[in-house]
Protein backbone atom coordinates (compact mmCIF):
# COMPACT_ATOMS: atom_id res chain seq x y z
CA UNK A 1 0.00 0.00 0.00
CA UNK A 2 1.28 3.56 -1.25
CA UNK A 3 0.84 6.11 0.83
CA UNK A 4 -1.21 8.28 -1.19
CA UNK A 5 -3.66 5.69 -1.21
CA UNK A 6 -3.29 5.84 2.66
CA UNK A 7 -4.26 9.29 2.67
CA UNK A 8 -7.37 9.31 0.48
CA UNK A 9 -8.92 6.50 2.11
CA UNK A 10 -8.12 8.61 5.59
CA UNK A 11 -9.63 11.63 4.25
CA UNK A 12 -12.72 9.38 2.93
CA UNK A 13 -13.05 8.66 6.98
CA UNK A 14 -12.55 11.80 8.23
CA UNK A 15 -15.31 12.63 6.50
CA UNK A 16 -17.30 10.09 7.42
CA UNK A 17 -16.43 10.80 10.88
CA UNK A 18 -17.59 14.44 10.55
CA UNK A 19 -21.18 13.73 8.10
CA UNK A 20 -22.04 10.90 10.99
CA UNK A 21 -20.62 12.62 13.88
CA UNK A 22 -20.57 9.41 15.29
CA UNK A 23 -17.82 9.86 18.18
CA UNK A 24 -20.74 12.50 19.15
CA UNK A 25 -24.02 9.91 18.77
CA UNK A 26 -22.20 7.12 20.53
CA UNK A 27 -20.95 9.42 23.81
CA UNK A 28 -24.92 10.11 23.60
CA UNK A 29 -26.24 6.24 23.24
CA UNK A 30 -23.76 5.83 26.08
CA UNK A 31 -25.41 8.27 28.48
CA UNK A 32 -28.35 7.16 27.75
CA UNK A 33 -27.58 4.06 28.74
CA UNK A 34 -26.40 5.26 31.81
CA UNK A 35 -29.90 6.43 32.27
CA UNK A 36 -31.47 3.63 31.96
CA UNK A 37 -29.65 1.99 34.14
CA UNK A 38 -29.36 4.39 37.10
CA UNK A 39 -33.40 5.66 36.72
CA UNK A 40 -34.84 2.58 35.22
CA UNK A 41 -38.63 3.66 35.83
CA UNK A 42 -38.28 6.70 33.52
CA UNK A 43 -39.83 6.05 29.91
CA UNK A 44 -37.75 9.23 28.90
CA UNK A 45 -34.78 7.36 29.00
CA UNK A 46 -35.84 4.44 26.56
CA UNK A 47 -37.37 6.81 24.11
CA UNK A 48 -34.21 8.45 23.88
CA UNK A 49 -32.46 5.21 23.62
CA UNK A 50 -34.57 3.83 20.77
CA UNK A 51 -34.04 7.24 18.76
CA UNK A 52 -30.32 7.51 19.59
CA UNK A 53 -29.97 3.84 18.18
CA UNK A 54 -31.95 4.47 15.08
CA UNK A 55 -30.24 7.56 14.15
CA UNK A 56 -26.73 6.24 14.73
CA UNK A 57 -27.90 2.95 12.79
CA UNK A 58 -28.94 4.85 9.90
CA UNK A 59 -25.74 6.99 9.99
CA UNK A 60 -23.97 3.64 9.45
CA UNK A 61 -25.82 2.04 7.07
CA UNK A 62 -25.22 5.77 4.89
CA UNK A 63 -21.80 5.52 5.95
CA UNK A 64 -19.76 5.78 2.44
CA UNK A 65 -17.45 3.27 3.90
CA UNK A 66 -19.85 0.73 2.67
CA UNK A 67 -19.08 1.62 -0.78
CA UNK A 68 -15.35 1.33 -0.62
CA UNK A 69 -13.71 -0.82 -3.07
CA UNK A 70 -12.27 -4.13 -1.85
CA UNK A 71 -8.76 -2.97 -2.24
CA UNK A 72 -9.76 -0.51 0.28
CA UNK A 73 -11.82 -1.84 2.63
CA UNK A 74 -8.48 -4.40 3.23
CA UNK A 75 -6.82 -1.65 4.38
CA UNK A 76 -9.49 -0.67 6.67
CA UNK A 77 -8.88 -4.31 7.94
CA UNK A 78 -5.14 -4.38 7.98
CA UNK A 79 -5.22 -1.50 10.32
CA UNK A 80 -7.68 -3.12 12.85
CA UNK A 81 -10.90 -0.58 12.15
CA UNK A 82 -13.25 -2.75 9.75
CA UNK A 83 -15.61 -3.27 12.88
CA UNK A 84 -15.53 0.48 13.77
CA UNK A 85 -16.96 1.53 10.63
CA UNK A 86 -20.12 1.36 8.75
CA UNK A 87 -22.27 -1.60 8.51
CA UNK A 88 -20.16 -3.27 10.13
CA UNK A 89 -20.06 -1.64 13.26
CA UNK A 90 -23.49 -1.33 13.00
CA UNK A 91 -23.73 -5.49 13.30
CA UNK A 92 -21.28 -5.56 16.31
CA UNK A 93 -23.89 -2.91 18.18
CA UNK A 94 -27.03 -5.30 16.97
CA UNK A 95 -24.94 -8.29 18.50
CA UNK A 96 -24.62 -6.48 21.88
CA UNK A 97 -28.07 -5.61 22.08
CA UNK A 98 -29.56 -8.96 21.30
CA UNK A 99 -27.10 -10.53 23.73
CA UNK A 100 -27.50 -7.61 26.80
CA UNK A 101 -31.45 -7.13 26.49
CA UNK A 102 -31.79 -7.83 29.90
CA UNK A 103 -28.53 -6.42 31.46
CA UNK A 104 -27.76 -2.83 29.52
CA UNK A 105 -25.36 -2.63 32.12
CA UNK A 106 -23.01 -4.68 30.58
CA UNK A 107 -24.57 -3.57 27.22
CA UNK A 108 -23.21 0.15 27.89
CA UNK A 109 -19.71 -0.98 28.74
CA UNK A 110 -19.04 -2.48 25.80
CA UNK A 111 -20.68 0.44 24.16
CA UNK A 112 -18.06 2.49 25.82
CA UNK A 113 -15.39 0.62 24.63
CA UNK A 114 -16.11 1.21 20.67
CA UNK A 115 -16.80 4.50 21.44
CA UNK A 116 -13.19 4.65 22.77
CA UNK A 117 -12.11 2.74 20.35
CA UNK A 118 -13.83 4.92 17.38
CA UNK A 119 -12.40 8.00 19.29
CA UNK A 120 -8.70 6.71 18.81
CA UNK A 121 -9.49 5.72 15.55
CA UNK A 122 -10.52 9.39 14.53
CA UNK A 123 -7.91 10.64 16.63
CA UNK A 124 -5.43 8.79 14.69
CA UNK A 125 -6.69 9.59 11.43
CA UNK A 126 -6.28 13.17 11.74
CA UNK A 127 -2.49 12.89 13.68
CA UNK A 128 -1.90 10.64 10.26
CA UNK A 129 -3.58 13.21 7.55
CA UNK A 130 -1.61 16.01 9.54
CA UNK A 131 1.55 14.63 8.88
CA UNK A 132 0.73 13.91 5.17
CA UNK A 133 -0.22 17.57 5.09
CA UNK A 134 2.87 18.76 6.98
CA UNK A 135 5.21 16.27 4.30
CA UNK A 136 3.19 17.68 1.02
CA UNK A 137 1.87 14.04 0.24
CA UNK A 138 -1.45 14.31 -1.87
CA UNK A 139 -3.83 11.57 -2.35
CA UNK A 140 -4.49 9.57 -5.00
CA UNK A 141 -7.59 6.99 -5.58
Amino acid sequence: MNAEKLHAIFLQLRNDFKSTNLVGQLKGLVSDLNNQINQPNQPQHQQNFSKNIERIYNALNSSIVNKFQPTWIQTIDEIGAKDLLGKKLKERMELIFARNQITPSIAVKEIQDIHSQVVELESAINNIISGLKKLELKQTN
